[in-house]
């Protein structure tokens, strides 16, 4: 049996994933600007979580690829942990920030609501 997927070489799987680990080092979820900064474990887990993924997917293609499928077999399972672990920090942050901008948009309405009272309180007055 030929050592692939899909018709295709694990070592270029494993070349593939390298390209994507790549891309998402450079393209990851940032802050936003003036935002609250980041627990350090959060900007660990969404700086470099993704990437790890994709690295370690590349490593264990090119272990399966060596024949060492026994490590590609520790590997896989261990990608596919830490990218839950990835995604559950993103959703967490995320509702947290999508909190915290809700917040901020009825103190505004608020803080808008009494504004536009007083003018009329005052507008009443003369």
């Amino acid at each position: 049996m030929e050592n692939g997927f899909l018709g295709l070489p694990l070592y270029f799987w494993g070349a593939l994933c390298l390209v994507v680990a790549l891309i998402y080092a450079v393209i990851w979820p940032k802050p936003r600007p003036g935002a609250a900064p980041r627990p350090a474990l959060t900007h660990l887990i969404l700086r470099w979580g993704h990437s790890l993924v994709w690295v370690l997917l590349a490593v264990a293609a090119f272990l399966a690829s060596a024949g060492v499928t026994s490590a590609a077999g520790v590997l896989a399972p261990a990608a596919l942990l830490i990218y839950l672990v990835f995604i559950t920090t993103y959703q967490m942050e995320r509702r947290m920030r999508m909190k915290q901008a809700l917040q901020q948009a009825a103190q505004r309405t608020a803080s808008a609501g009494r504004t536009a009272s007083g003018k009329k309180k005052n507008a009443q007055k003369r």
